[in-house]
């Protein structure tokens, strides 16, 4: 025969409900505390540490020197690609234009901040062809080229793959290269890359947070 089990008294059901609050609660808090925190802006894939960039030596659009210590004291975006691409080229350029203009509202950043583009193909990007494609941007745009074997180094450090695929004609090749866009501080370190697709705007923010961590490292 079943036995009837005895009702819990006011004092037991008051009980219970106040162990079933905690451990709600107690779960929720614990969550939060070590649930990942997704920042509303950021697209800067961060790297654990900063990774000091190594001494290269290339020439900027104007056929002068560029080598490390011209990097530093700044903040640089850095970018590769091809003017024989010259749309993509161009759209990674309104790209730096509109994140400089983002960072006016930081000013004293804004004049530290500048936008660098890597020719990944040297042959066709000499410093002449640089000059005219880059003749309507200020100084605060800098164009790179130089010997391929300096070029595959840097463009390795800041995570850039890239490869020559040969066409039907001679002499008719494309670059086909990853596109991200690396995050260089004023110590010449690569703290981050952006990849996919970015905006203006959260790449400002990004790097307004960033120069903000630097100040208190």
């Amino acid at each position: 025969m079943a036995r009837l089990r005895k009702p819990r008294s006011r004092a037991q059901r008051i009980v219970l409900f106040a162990v079933a609050v905690a451990a709600l609660f107690g779960g929720y808090y614990w969550g939060s505390l070590y649930a990942p925190k997704v920042s509303t802006h950021q697209v800067l894939r961060p790297l654990e540490r900063p990774v000091p960039l190594q001494p290269f030596e290339l020439l900027d659009r104007n056929g002068q020197p560029f080598t490390l210590e011209r990097l530093q004291g700044r903040w640089s975006l850095l970018f590769s690609g091809s003017t024989t691409s010259d749309q993509a080229t161009r759209d990674l350029l309104t790209l730096g234009t509109r994140v400089l203009n983002r960072l006016a509202q930081w000013p004293e950043l804004q004049s530290r901040t500048r936008i660098v583009f890597l020719s990944l193909d040297p042959d066709r990007d000499t410093p002449e062809r640089l000059s005219r494609f880059f003749g309507g941007y200020g100084a605060d745009f800098i164009a790179l080229t130089g010997e391929m074997e300096q070029i595959r180094q840097l463009a390795q450090q800041i995570g850039v793959t890239f490869k020559r695929v040969e066409g039907t004609e001679p002499g008719d090749y494309r670059i086909d290269h990853s596109t991200s866009i690396a995050l260089v501080d004023p110590d010449a370190r690569v703290v981050g890359l952006f990849t996919g697709l970015v905006d203006a705007a959260s790449i400002a923010a990004d790097i307004r947070q960033q120069a903000d961590m630097g100040e208190d490292r």
